[in-house]
């Protein structure tokens, strides 16, 4: 993955402020955007979309922009995942998560690592809701 654009300086973070608090105050259908003579009818969602881009520029965050269908390197994969690279193997090994070979190489599908994600916080959210029911039940203040 490689980052979208080049480090950001103080102008561009600045910048990115101004446009978020610019699309964050038109969130409404209909809102227009003019660049130049060019003006174009912006949608809720893709008002949406820019916004949420700006704030994390604006927060100095990085950021990837992929495609769904983006094929990912086991590295790849574990910095989306937050896990470390032998742990994704061990994963792809055990076939908790689908891949497929390019050569030697494993590639794993971005919408199969966001779907594995997704079900892991989904696991989690439910043990943390259990635990905390449990702590309940037994008095310990949760």
């Amino acid at each position: 993955m490689k980052p979208v654009s080049e480090p950001l300086t103080a102008p561009d973070i600045e910048a990115a402020r101004a446009l978020s608090r610019l699309f964050s105050s038109h969130q409404t259908e209909g809102t227009e955007l003019q660049v130049g003579s060019e003006t174009v009818q912006l949608t809720r969602g893709i008002n949406q979309l820019m916004l949420e881009v700006f704030e994390r520029v604006a927060d100095g965050q990085p950021f990837y922009i992929l495609s769904t269908d983006q094929e990912l390197t086991t590295a790849e994969a574990a910095q989306i995942l937050n896990v470390s690279r032998p742990y994704v193997v061990r994963l792809l090994e055990e076939g908790k998560l689908p891949f497929h070979l390019v050569g030697t190489h494993r590639r794993i599908t971005l919408t199969d690592v966001l779907s594995f994600k997704s079900v892991q916080r989904q696991k989690s959210l439910e043990i943390m809701r259990e635990l905390t029911a449990e702590a309940q039940e037994l008095g310990l203040g949760y």
